[in-house]
């Protein structure tokens, strides 16, 4: 248990800084590939970023859930992220467009890859691990000694 939730928190503080950082830069990059006209794309692309936190801590979760022979519950949860995908985008399209299917997909991938955790009891108590995982990783004082550990972790992986 302490060795998924420290991958858990090095997973989710490393996507965390990489949404901020697409968030921070993405009109930028935007404007620069591809210039004014795009300028919309921006917005797509930040709430596309919104979905790599759950999508990382998802592929934590699958290769458990496989490992314990839960294929079904992958399964299941992944058609709550295709019906919830599917609802949204009929919801979010004809109003936000393109920034609402983006919208959708972030909020499809959360309901996949983690909410859907907390559906059935065999499964609940590794949603909660998520959960703790994210919001421990984004609290700056835990991020800093996160970091601390996961490097001590990877060099005494590397000397021996």
């Amino acid at each position: 248990r302490e060795s998924f939730l420290l991958f858990g928190e090095g997973l989710s503080l490393v996507s965390s800084l990489m949404t901020v950082s697409i968030v921070a830069s993405s009109w930028l990059v935007i404007h620069s590939l591809y210039g004014n006209a795009y300028a919309g794309s921006a917005t797509v692309l930040s709430l596309l970023s919104l979905g790599l936190v759950p999508v990382a801590l998802g592929r934590l979760r699958n290769a458990t859930w496989v490992a314990e022979g839960k294929q079904k519950l992958l399964l299941y949860s992944n058609l709550c992220g295709l019906i919830s995908n599917a609802a949204l985008n009929l919801l979010l399209i004809p109003e936000f467009g393109a920034a609402g299917a983006a919208a959708a997909t972030a909020l499809s991938m959360a309901i996949a890859y983690w909410f859907a955790g907390y559906f059935s009891v065999s499964t609940r108590d590794f949603a909660q691990m998520q959960s703790s995982s994210f919001f421990r990783s984004i609290n700056p004082t835990y991020a800093c000694s996160l970091v601390r550990r996961l490097v001590r972790v990877l060099l005494s992986k590397t000397n021996s």
